[in-house]
């Protein structure tokens, strides 16, 4: 199954960073095939430019933060659907 595309950012998109709008929708667990998991299990969120592509501070280039983004989507889905679960999806424990 292919990649949804994301709709353009809109000002009800809000970074959950620093509250810029038209903020990206970032898959937590992006690649192939983790983008479209997190798609489908809602592992999803939206960051601003800065946050989610700049050199600087986007997790894209930042690897703290995106371990930390990571860790606190797995302790999200583990509350509702158990470490189990998580692994048999992600296959890989960030915490």
């Amino acid at each position: 199954m292919k990649k949804k595309p994301n709709p353009k950012p809109t000002t009800d998109d809000i970074c959950i960073v620093c509250g810029r709008p038209y903020a990206m929708t970032h898959e937590v667990y992006f690649g192939n095939p983790n983008a479209r998991l997190s798609q489908e299990w809602g592992m999803v969120t939206k960051l601003c430019y800065l946050h989610h592509q700049s050199t600087e501070q986007g997790v894209h280039h930042n690897i703290n933060f995106d371990i930390a983004l990571k860790q606190r989507y797995q302790e999200k889905f583990e509350q509702e659907h158990g470490h189990d679960k998580f692994m048999e999806v992600f296959k890989r424990n960030y915490l």
